[in-house]
């Protein structure tokens, strides 16, 4: 090289665009599968949203647990004395009080939470989240966008009923707090046992009618009315399970009803009733298949 030559520039180090960076680089290619959320991802992405677009309700229903639970146990030792003229009360009252005389702490707390507003409030709530699970997202013309994504329709459901009995079961968890402090206000002696399977049993009633909206939901792509049609089982099925066995010949009928399972065996008093929750989840699973089989075949509006 003679010295009026110039010196050769040094050879270009930045890689050609699709080549393989030298190795100990430090730098790799982005991958696919590195842009992609997983489906453990994207399930607990649409989880967190259900869950978050419902959350004042979840409050509020489960704060009203509580307070309910609350309000019984103080309300039972100034009632105690009034109610034993209701010790051989007709056999209606008796029904609405899980077949436990109006007098006894176990009666009360069927007659003034369990029957009536406890499976409202479980029943509310997943019903709710099981409407809008997919037809909301119908109705909004999102559900197109969304299946854009990675998000199967599988994942998608998932994700959505799993919103779903996570919502029913914090709402069953206050009504198990509710009457757990009931039990001290008020020295009702109820047993954990006892709370514990009324309440389990009051969340799966709750998830089985959230199971029907969001089959309905699925089906006719309307959160109205697989809302009111899942109400009017549940009020179809409550008045099945309390008056039909009123008369012998109408009795059998009684366990055609979701709603007799939650109620029979009195589980406040006896406990768990593993024939009556096998029952529960089994009808459950059995309403929403087709909701989950629609869904993977029809098109989306």
């Amino acid at each position: 090289m003679t010295p009026t030559q110039a010196a050769a520039p040094p050879p270009d180090s930045t890689p050609q665009a699709g080549s393989t960076p030298p190795a100990g680089s430090g730098r790799s290619n982005p991958t696919p599968s590195d842009a992609t959320p997983s489906a453990t991802a994207q399930w607990r992405a649409i989880t967190t949203l259900a869950l978050a677009d419902r959350w004042a309700m979840i409050a509020i229903i489960s704060v009203l647990m509580v307070a309910m639970g609350l309000i019984v146990g103080a309300l039972w030792p100034s009632m105690q004395s009034s109610l034993g003229e209701f010790a051989n009360a007709p056999e209606a009252m008796t029904a609405l009080a899980g077949g436990s005389a109006l007098n006894t702490p176990a009666g009360w707390v069927n007659a003034e939470m369990l029957s009536i507003i406890a499976p409202v409030g479980v029943i509310a709530i997943a019903v709710s989240l099981g409407g809008r699970a997919i037809a909301t997202e119908e109705e909004t013309k999102t559900i197109s966008t969304l299946l854009s994504t990675p998000t199967s329709r599988s994942t998608l459901m998932a994700a959505k009923l799993a919103a779903l009995v996570i919502a029913t079961t914090i709402v069953g968890v206050a009504i198990w707090v509710g009457l757990l402090l009931a039990n001290p206000i008020g020295g009702l002696g109820l047993s954990v046992s006892g709370v514990t399977a009324a309440s389990l049993q009051a969340v799966l009633l709750g998830v089985l009618f959230g199971a029907v909206a969001f089959t309905v939901g699925v089906w006719r792509g309307s959160r109205r009315l697989a809302a009111a049609v899942a109400a009017a089982l549940a009020a179809a099925a409550f008045f099945a399970a309390s008056f039909l066995p009123l008369a012998e010949s109408l009795a059998d009928l009684a366990k055609l009803s979701p709603w007799y399972y939650y109620t029979a065996d009195n589980p406040i008093l006896l406990g768990f009733t593993a024939s009556n929750i096998a029952v529960l989840l089994s009808v459950t699973v059995v309403v929403t298949a087709p909701g989950w089989i629609i869904f993977t075949r029809r098109s989306l509006r």
